[in-house]
């Protein structure tokens, strides 16, 4: 974002030539960033990791400072650009951005119910947990349910605002026990 910046602060001082290619650059760098960041961290979010919570952040980060990109350059643009710039001032990019956030944490969250549903699987519906064999393994279910769970308390909740964290939650302990 920084690039961004600065790239949008050398368009309020140039000619309007140069200004409409600096603009059009800082577009492609923002481009770029949508389509390479998920290309190159994609192995990573198969786990319940901090990758995956940190690049909904990453994505959430743009799509806000996108949304603030005209109030804080409009004044400033040349005036044969303003009427071009203004419209479409990378407002059309902030809900791809909110989108990628959202798929990325969704499909974390679809991770950690997929685990949760492994771990649960290990103990067969915990019948007939009298047995030593079979109350072992619904004891090793219930310590892998509360491993996961609190793997993902650890990551998320320091990363995640309080509101994402807590629907996320509480979308993953609906889906796995209701």
């Amino acid at each position: 974002m920084k690039l961004v910046h600065k790239t949008l602060e050398d368009v309020c001082l140039s000619s309007p030539r140069v200004a409409l290619e600096f603009y059009h650059a800082a577009r492609d760098v923002l481009l770029l960033y949508e389509v390479v960041i998920p290309v190159k961290r994609e192995r990573q979010l198969d786990g319940i990791n901090q990758v995956a919570v940190l690049m909904h952040n990453d994505c959430l980060y743009p799509s806000q400072e996108i949304l603030g990109f005209a109030f804080e350059y409009r004044s400033d643009f040349p005036t044969s650009m303003k009427d071009h710039a203004l419209l479409s001032l990378f407002v059309d990019m902030a809900p791809r951005f909110h989108l990628m956030a959202e798929e990325i944490l969704q499909r974390q969250i679809q991770v950690v119910i997929h685990s949760l549903r492994e771990a649960l699987d290990v103990a067969d519906g915990f019948q007939n947990t009298h047995q030593m064999q079979q109350f072992q393994s619904a004891k090793f279910s219930i310590d892998q349910v509360v491993f996961i769970l609190e793997k993902v308390h650890i990551i998320w909740e320091p990363l995640l605002l309080p509101l994402t964290y807590k629907r996320s939650l509480c979308m993953v302990l609906e889906s796995v026990f209701f």
